[in-house]
């Protein structure tokens, strides 16, 4: 699955981007508890379940 999608995964430059399935996975959860963007960055930061679901 990653090789599919490593020409979407450009890191040229900046800070490096969330893996695509991570942030499908973050996706996922903020649609099933209703998250804004920033209510997730809080919720990952704060559950440990949040993030091992998303593989961080």
């Amino acid at each position: 699955m990653a090789a599919l999608l490593d020409p979407l995964y450009p890191v040229s430059k900046g800070e490096p981007a969330w893996p695509p399935v991570a942030m499908f996975r973050a996706l996922l959860l903020s649609i099933w508890y209703d998250l804004s963007d920033v209510k997730l960055a809080e919720a990952l930061d704060d559950r440990s379940s949040f993030r091992r679901f998303c593989g961080f």
